[in-house]
């Protein structure tokens, strides 16, 4: 979802820049949000890979939590091609014993 000051999405799909602005406004301001599920079936990550079962660092299939949620939140300020990105992510717990973490993002984009 995005909402704010900015042009269309669908209007340009989002590839306008530099002489192909022409009538689009230059400043743009806007928040977006994302939400999103994982069922995750193995995990190689946690688990060990295919042929590394043995490693004391991996997990026991029933500590894994099979079901992982994601959620994102952005505001977003432009000018012209040059945009500012400041992003908030939180995702649920991924093991038995773990916890939510949170964190935030910074990006700066330039359009060529």
């Amino acid at each position: 979802m995005r909402i704010g000051y900015l042009t269309p999405y669908f209007q340009n799909l989002g590839l306008a820049s530099g002489p192909n602005r022409s009538g689009l406004s230059r400043w743009q301001l806007y928040a977006t949000g994302l939400a999103e599920g994982r069922v995750v079936g193995y995990n190689a990550t946690m688990q060990g890979g295919l042929f590394n079962r043995r490693s004391p660092y991996t997990l026991a299939s029933a500590d894994l939590k099979r079901v992982v949620a994601q959620g994102t939140a952005s505001v977003v300020a432009a000018y012209g091609d040059v945009s500012f990105r400041t992003s908030a992510v939180w995702i649920t717990p991924e093991f038995r014993g773990s916890r939510h973490h949170a964190w935030v993002q910074f990006g700066l984009g330039v359009a060529f």
